[in-house]
């Protein structure tokens, strides 16, 4: 699989909150030292830092890092340069790590989990939110040959693995990966909860489309959500 970058989030859209809320709701934020992985431009920094006693951030795009710079430029100290399979910190520095729309983009995740065991504090929670495997429109690019396009108009390619290998550009993730592969590097699932399309982009979809996808998140049709949204605890 070809792994992209990724494409920073952008402040002020709804999804901020609500993929926050919903990490709270699974566990609170412990008031501590934490860390917001593969930072972007930043949308993420402010709503977590409400939550952190000291909270720092990196990613491995210094584009990226260069409006974050603008943006908070308080935080500046608190701001660096790292790959998520060699982070640029100590061990067991972080009373909780989080890392929001990143490791489908990560190119090692294997080590990428390693890194973050390494750095959490021991019972230090690491905060997640990934694509969901089972919804069915990929919303990353995906290539033909030399060719790409949006994977959105592929329907329902994330749901098949040997396809969406070949030509995906992003992992995306199923519940019981959480319960397997990332037990295996020293973590226990605290909850897995998932968020359907928030529909920040455009005002029909907020205004009407918006207010289907929600009650179907909470039936049981929600595990064909766009996005998982998990809590773990190192173990």
């Amino acid at each position: 699989m070809k792994i992209d970058i990724g494409a920073p989030s952008e402040y002020g859209v709804s999804g901020v909150d609500i993929r926050i809320n919903k990490l709270r709701a699974i566990q609170e934020i412990p008031y501590g030292v934490n860390l917001d992985l593969g930072t972007g431009i930043g949308a993420y920094y402010p709503a977590i830092k409400k939550h952190s006693k000291s909270l720092y951030a990196f990613d491995g795009e210094i584009s990226y890092l260069k409006n974050f710079y603008k943006i908070n430029p308080d935080d500046n100290d608190k701001i660096f340069i790292s790959a998520t399979e060699n982070i640029a910190a100590k061990s067991e520095l972080f009373d909780a790590v989080f890392a929001i729309e990143v490791l489908e983009h990560v190119k090692d995740l294997q080590q990428t989990l390693n890194e973050i065991n390494r750095i959490l504090k021991p019972n230090g929670f690491f905060y997640i939110t990934v694509p969901n495997k089972y919804f069915p429109l990929d919303g990353h690019m995906v290539h033909f040959g030399k060719y790409f396009i949006k994977g959105r108009y592929v329907p329902f390619l994330p749901m098949f693995d040997f396809i969406h290998e070949k030509i995906g550009t992003a992992r995306r993730f199923a519940p019981k990966d959480f319960y397997k592969n990332f037990v295996e590097h020293g973590f226990e699932v605290v909850g897995v909860d998932y968020m359907m399309p928030p529909f920040d982009y455009f005002n029909f979809g907020r205004k009407y489309i918006k207010k289907l996808s929600d009650s179907l998140e909470t039936s049981f049709l929600k595990i064909f959500s766009m996005t998982l949204i998990v809590v773990l605890k190192k173990n």
